[in-house]
C-alpha cells in the first residue's frame, strides 16, 4: 500500500483520534499507540504478524496450523512456511495448485 493509503486507512479508523507518522492516539482510552518505525503510517510488525494469522483463522480451506505451518484440508498437506510468522506466501502459492 502506498502512504496515502495507509494513513487513509488509521484516519478512517473510527477508534482513531490522532494520527501522526509513527503513532495514534487511541479514543477511547487516550493511549498512543507507536505503529512501524521505520516506514511512516505502517502497522507494527506485531499487528502485521496478527492481521496474517487472521487470515488462517478466517481460511476455509486451512485445516490446521501454526505460525511456520499450515495443513491443507482439501488434500492433507502440510505446507511450510517461510520467513516471518504466519509469512502466507507458500500457503497462496499452494492453494493456487491444490
Amino acid at each position: 500500500k502506498s502512504e496515502a493509503e495507509r494513513q487513509a486507512y488509521f484516519e478512517n479508523d473510527p477508534r482513531a483520534e490522532e494520527v501522526r507518522p509513527y503513532e495514534v492516539l487511541c479514543k477511547n482510552c487516550k493511549t498512543w499507540v507507536k505503529l512501524g518505525s521505520k516506514i511512516r503510517f505502517a502497522p507494527s510488525s506485531r499487528v502485521t504478524i496478527a492481521e496474517r494469522k487472521l487470515r488462517l483463522v478466517n481460511d476455509p480451506v486451512a485445516k490446521s496450523f501454526s505460525k511456520k505451518s499450515v495443513e491443507c484440508g482439501e488434500c492433507g498437506s502440510v505446507i511450510e512456511l517461510e520467513g516471518e510468522d504466519y509469512d502466507l506466501t507458500k500457503w497462496e502459492e499452494h492453494k493456487l495448485t491444490c
